[in-house]
């Protein structure tokens, strides 16, 4: 999905409290993705869509 879309157009999700989040956490992190596609799936995306603060 990655390479047809970009990551900067991906959101991480999950099926939380049904399935255990840890199993698709570890699909990105062992994704073979730059560390910054995978940030920008794990959350910055989240962050510029929703315009929050950054900590």
């Amino acid at each position: 999905m990655v390479s047809r879309v970009g990551a900067q157009h991906i959101l991480f999700g999950t099926d939380m409290p049904f399935l255990d989040s840890r199993a698709q956490v570890g699909r990105i992190l062992t994704a073979r993705l730059t560390d910054d596609e995978k940030r920008l799936i794990l959350g910055l995306n989240a962050v510029r869509l929703f315009d929050l603060p950054v900590r």
